[in-house]
């Protein structure tokens, strides 16, 4: 079975409506969500029970970056910054931080947890 790719980058978008299709099935999943769209996709494996990869920046004063840590079923993988860490869709640009992000990518599962309720107010 082939796993399930979400991303969206400016106006191009892997994975239409990359919020919206149930992602409880059998399905794997990997998703590379905008910074702004974390917590959105947090809350989306929980809801539907989801696993799969999730890649996110090292950022720990966020609010989604505990639940990021609760939902993980394995150890996180750290990137440390590199000049194409992160590039455009036509890789012409590079992202204007790539000097000192660092990304974090582990599984998480929304089947092992129950969301609290500052999980859906937010």
């Amino acid at each position: 079975m082939r796993p399930l790719l979400f991303s969206v980058s400016g106006t191009q978008r892997v994975g239409s409506r990359c919020l919206h299709p149930a992602l409880g099935d059998s399905r794997f999943l990997l998703c590379i969500p905008p910074f702004a769209l974390i917590l959105r996709s947090l809350r989306k494996i929980i809801e539907d029970k989801a696993t799969g990869i999730l890649v996110v920046p090292v950022r720990a004063t966020q609010p989604w970056f505990p639940l990021f840590h609760k939902l993980r079923i394995t150890e996180c993988l750290t990137f440390s910054p590199t000049p194409d860490l992160l590039l455009s869709v036509d890789r012409s640009a590079s992202y204007r931080l790539r000097h000192s992000l660092h990304l974090q990518a582990a599984v998480l599962s929304g089947r092992c947890t129950t969301a609290p309720d500052s999980v859906h107010q937010q």
